[in-house]
């Protein structure tokens, strides 16, 4: 299914690398984005919850922390 994810890496590159690990990572696929809403659209194999704060715990917690600290 698709759920919906917020992001809250503030740069660019912060949000295409962590697009593109979740896009990299088996089972995920971010397959739209928006910037207003700051969300992340992601087709997810083994969905486990639709709410957005557990998605973002499940799939791109991880991810951001390290771009963060990558791109601020």
């Amino acid at each position: 299914g698709i759920v919906r994810v917020p992001y809250y890496v503030e740069t660019d590159h912060g949000i295409v690398a962590v697009a593109n690990s979740v896009t990299n990572t088996p089972g995920t696929v971010v397959v739209d984005l928006n910037t207003d809403s700051r969300k992340y659209y992601i087709h997810w194999i083994n969905v486990v919850s639709t709410e957005e704060r557990a998605c973002f715990d499940a799939i791109t917690k991880g991810f951001e922390r390290y771009a963060k600290r990558a791109f601020g």
